[in-house]
């Protein structure tokens, strides 16, 4: 059984996009090399990612700060610096940052979190993210199509 599409897909093409601009405040001790995070600069954003965790600001913003300090920076890469430094159990700290991540970039791409509006976590069905691999095949998700 197929379902019928009822709006029109809006094609983004993920070369070169940026889908978040996140300016942290911070604190440098450069007696103990020590970076600390106050937080998020633009409170409308702060208050949008309230909407993933209320703690969500900070996740970020150490989810920032590790990453760099990580040589080579994948999504895997993070969470799991995440999991190592949490003071949860390493299965609980692996399911909420997990889902914390998720909920964020599901968020991130489908709704308006990322812009100067108050986010409602309304999702936009119709947003479809186009790239091209590197053997030059043209690849596409889309809400329907997440693991």
């Amino acid at each position: 059984m197929q379902i019928p599409i009822t709006t029109t897909p809006k094609f983004i093409k993920l070369e070169n996009l940026q889908l978040i601009k996140v300016e942290f405040e911070c604190e440098v001790d450069f007696t103990r090399e020590k970076i600390k995070i106050n937080g998020i600069s633009n409170q409308l954003l702060r208050l949008n990612l309230k909407l993933v965790d209320s703690k969500f600001p900070e996740i970020l913003a150490e989810a920032a700060l590790r990453a760099n300090t990580l040589e080579q920076c994948t999504l895997e890469q993070i969470v799991a610096e995440l999991i190592s430094h949490s003071h949860f159990s390493k299965e609980y700290a692996a399911r909420y940052y997990q889902h914390k991540i998720n909920s964020f970039l599901q968020l991130l791409l489908y709704s308006n979190l990322a812009t100067n509006e108050d986010c409602k976590g309304v999702i936009d069905s119709s947003l479809v993210y186009l790239y091209k691999t590197k053997q030059g095949d043209l690849r596409y998700f889309s809400i329907y199509d997440q693991n």
